[in-house]
């Protein structure tokens, strides 16, 4: 699941995720519960392969994850990975609030832009495009054929359709 797509690179304690494994084992559940109902009968979503449950809410609590820990950044509790982890704020040019701000900021335009691909694919996919030419959409294909009856032999035509040879 995606919940540690933010907060993967950040001090987390084996105590805070597991707290996280949790909650995303409880909100995954849930989702597929009460809001695939809704998506399907209010906005005429359908999530067949359950991604939004899966990586969606997941992801979500993972954005709102990663900007709490970001709000708790301090030298006191990263030590020396603040600097790795957040160069501008160990450096004092820029706050944990400043910093937890532009994080959560990023949550808004990843859901607008995955909305506009899904919304791009299924439109793709709604279009009606011929897959082939319609003379060939009739044409008799040797393979869809009756079968003999068990110990007849094909005719001369029908091998020759099936490509078997006649020389023996």
């Amino acid at each position: 699941m995606a919940v540690m797509g933010m907060a993967g690179e950040m001090l987390l304690t084996p105590f805070g995720a597991l707290i996280a494994g949790f909650l995303v084992g409880l909100i995954s559940p849930l989702g597929f519960r009460f809001f695939t109902p809704v998506l399907h009968s209010k906005l005429k979503i359908q999530d067949t392969c359950g991604v939004h449950n899966t990586h969606g809410l997941p992801g979500v609590l993972g954005a709102l994850l990663g900007t709490l820990l970001t709000l708790l950044a301090t030298a006191d509790t990263f030590g020396y990975r603040l600097e790795l982890l957040f160069p501008l704020v160990a450096q004092g040019s820029r706050t944990a609030t400043d910093q937890a701000s532009i994080q959560l900021s990023a949550l808004p335009l990843t859901l607008l832009l995955a909305t506009l691909g899904g919304w791009i694919t299924g439109t793709v996919l709604k279009i009606n495009v011929p897959r082939c030419c319609p003379a060939a959409r009739h044409k008799e294909s040797p393979g869809l054929r009756e079968v003999a009856e068990e110990g007849s032999e094909p005719s001369a035509s029908e091998k020759e359709e099936l490509g078997i040879s006649t020389l023996v």
